[in-house]
């Protein structure tokens, strides 16, 4: 937690997606907003926003479902982003198991994850179903900063994730869906590594 903060820390949500911030307690009541990107076109709002708003910490990435409207050269252009503050990082990338992705997401995925690590910037993840790819990625980007977004404890993999390095981010929607489950994984999760998110306007 930063030192002066008198709420709580967003680790994620997406402003790019809000019409505004209307009824939206979450964003009212945070000291801090981790606001994640899915697309490429999100990045120059995003970076406008950031800068009028203090609390936010822009995260610039393109998530699996929108890989394949990807420009060219588009790592160079995310490594500006990232260039210009200091407080940015890398989000929201991952990998989709759970419905159809162009097969480029792996590469997309690995490019940006590795970006995170050469730049030494956190990095946030999507994943569903495919845990076992995510964990081999993070193991070859040995040392690079993850956190895991609306973690849902699926199989074994707390602990190799854990050992790995991530935080894990926990939503409402997950409590909605299950309330033991969630419940279990406060439980389980080291209380360190554990973080809180919106994921508005989801």
């Amino acid at each position: 937690m930063m030192a002066g903060m008198d709420g709580y820390a967003d680790a994620h949500l997406h402003l790019m997606d809000m019409e505004d911030d209307t009824g939206y307690e979450c964003i009212k009541s945070a000291s801090l907003l981790l606001s994640c990107t899915s697309s490429h076109i999100q990045w120059d709002p995003q970076e406008e926003l950031a800068r009028s708003d203090k609390r936010i910490f822009p995260f610039y990435g393109t998530h699996p479902w929108f890989c394949t409207e990807l420009p060219n050269r588009h790592i160079d252009h995310l490594s500006e982003f990232l260039d210009r503050n200091r407080r940015s990082g890398i989000g929201e990338i991952g990998l989709e198991g759970k419905r159809v992705c162009d097969p480029s997401q792996f590469k997309v995925f690995s490019e940006q994850l590795s970006l995170a690590k050469d730049m030494d910037r956190v990095a946030v993840i999507h994943m569903t179903g495919t845990e076992e790819q995510v964990l081999k990625e993070i193991k070859a980007n040995k040392g690079v900063r993850t956190i895991l977004h609306s973690f849902a404890g699926s199989g074994n993999y707390l602990e190799p994730f854990e050992k790995a390095g991530c935080y894990f981010s926990l939503s409402p929607s997950m409590m909605i869906r299950s309330e033991m489950r969630f419940q279990a994984l406060l439980m389980a999760v080291p209380k360190k590594k554990l973080l809180i998110e919106s994921d508005a306007p989801s």
